[in-house]
């Protein structure tokens, strides 16, 4: 099971809650909680990047005051945290955040980041320079287009919030809003629901709806609740219907329920909904959690490392892209210290057994070596480990003693001389000049009439193989003053 600490600072108190998750299965391990003011993200401040404490002398504005105490409470709920983790989600307020559905032609990456800002520009009545946009295809869509899903966020909102995190030592990996949380909700659900439905979480200021098509998010909205005037529950239920009436509009599906995770929604503004409502109580989709820290547990299941669903906004992108620090290296290498220390435990172990095994081997034959040796040359004495050196100095006085008897042929070169001269076909013509006998060679050079008794006396060689085992012949100029006779001689390896 993999830790994942999920950091939910879009409420105040803000709740750092390490989850184990394992694929669809959830379970809080550690709850905390710390102050860091709804203003988290928004204020221009400007943050440190080292020590806290050292880096201002003089507070030049509140912003700066608060960014500072932003950090320092980053730092204590970090120490405060036992259980090692893995990977980390930070969710941030929604400030200005707008999000929308466009379809076109095309869902490659390279195409949309062409088009997309133009497209949402087109829609929108304010300038976009100041905006992140995240982009997501999500399917299919009629007449051969795509479901993209744009979601954007300030881009200063988004800057001031890392740039406390990394001053605190934290580097998310994923950073997004509660609203992208909520498609989670069919994910962890132990029980299955409608295919096409709502969520709604409400957690003042904010109300937070997520529409799930087909079994997945689609849609999201963040509906800020201080922007609605006096009458704030008529004016949530017409934002309500119109976002649910947007939907059943652009999928032509209509929404056969909405969720409610926890209780915060008055009942008669459910009522006036007409569709089923169905309020779920967090703890049954993760266990240990509670209302106030539910979207951080939520958030958690989609920084796992297997299988993670796709999240529908995560704004780690461009110049926000996730750089993990060597703080976050170290701590990731401190995790696998366990595993490297048993493989390298398992390796020495094995080294020794195959060191031992191969010891063994040698000395059984090194003791069955010196039992032949002994049972070869009862007389030979020699130091243990010393068996080959005494074997070949008894080789080399044995090979001495044999060179002092001569040759090791069965016959001498007189017999050889004998067996040359019976063999010789001198009524031919055949003239020997000279023979000479050295070991198991012998050289014949002599004189012939012509080539045809050269060749009589190799055929008359060659029928004896027992005595001539080789035969190697020569023919030279013909002799001066004798015409066609020819020299020639024999190179004979004698079988021993």
């Amino acid at each position: 099971m993999q830790s994942v600490l999920s950091i939910d600072a879009s409420c105040d108190p803000a709740a750092a809650v390490v989850v184990g998750v394992e694929g669809r299965q959830a379970v809080v391990q550690e709850i905390h909680r710390f102050t860091l003011g709804d203003t988290f993200g928004k204020h221009n401040g400007v943050v440190p990047t080292s020590d806290a404490s050292a880096a201002i002398p003089e507070l030049a504005n509140n912003d700066t005051a608060l960014a500072l105490s932003q950090v320092e409470s980053f730092k204590n709920v970090l120490a405060a945290i036992k259980t090692p983790w893995t990977s980390c989600i930070l969710l941030i307020p929604p400030h200005d955040y707008h999000s929308l559905n466009l379809d076109l032609p095309f869902a490659n990456p390279k195409g949309l980041d062409k088009i997309v800002g133009l497209e949402v520009q087109d829609l929108l009545p304010f300038d976009l320079q100041e905006f992140l946009l995240h982009y997501r295809a999500l399917g299919a869509r009629p007449e051969s287009n795509n479901d993209i899903h744009v979601g954007l966020l300030p881009r200063g909102v988004i800057g001031n919030a890392l740039s406390i995190c990394k001053a605190a030592g934290l580097e998310p990996y994923i950073v997004s809003t509660p609203a992208a949380i909520l498609g989670a909700i069919p994910y962890l659900s132990s029980q299955e629901i409608p295919k096409n439905c709502g969520i709604i979480l409400a957690r003042d200021p904010f109300v937070y709806v997520s529409i799930i098509v087909d079994g997945k998010a689609c849609m999201d909205r963040v509906i800020d609740k201080r922007s609605l005037g006096a009458n704030q529950n008529q004016a949530l239920l017409r934002e309500l219907r119109l976002s649910l009436a947007m939907a059943e509009n652009r999928y032509e599906n209509p929404v056969q329920c909405l969720y409610s995770l926890g209780s915060d929604l008055p009942a008669e503004l459910t009522s006036a909904l007409h569709i089923p409502v169905v309020t779920v109580p967090v703890p049954e989709l993760v266990k240990a959690a509670d209302n106030s820290t539910a979207i951080a547990c939520f958030a958690s299941v989609f920084a796992q490392d297997v299988q993670a669903p796709p999240i529908l906004t995560n704004f780690r992108i461009k110049e926000f892209g996730y750089s993990p620090q060597l703080r976050e290296l170290m701590r990731g290498a401190r995790s696998l210290v366990p595993y490297l220390l048993g493989t390298l435990l398992v390796l020495l172990l094995t080294a020794i057994g195959i060191y031992s095994l191969r010891e063994r081997r040698i000395y059984q034959m090194r003791s069955a070596m010196v039992d032949q040796i002994r049972a070869a040359i009862p007389t030979m004495e020699a130091p243990r480990g010393s068996e080959l050196d005494a074997l070949e100095g008894e080789n080399r006085r044995l090979e001495q003693q044999l060179s002092n008897l001569g040759s090791l042929s069965a016959l001498t070169p007189l017999d050889y001389l004998k067996e040359i001269t019976a063999d010789l076909p001198l009524s031919s013509g055949i003239t020997v000049t000279r023979v000479k006998v050295e070991g198991n060679k012998m050289r014949v050079e002599g004189t012939a009439p012509d080539y045809t008794a050269l060749e009589k006396i190799e055929r008359v060689l060659k029928k004896k193989k027992n005595v001539y085992c080789r035969i190697r012949k020569d023919t030279m100029a013909s002799v001066p003053g004798k015409q066609n006779v020819r020299g020639f001689s024999l190179d004979i390896l004698l079988c021993e």
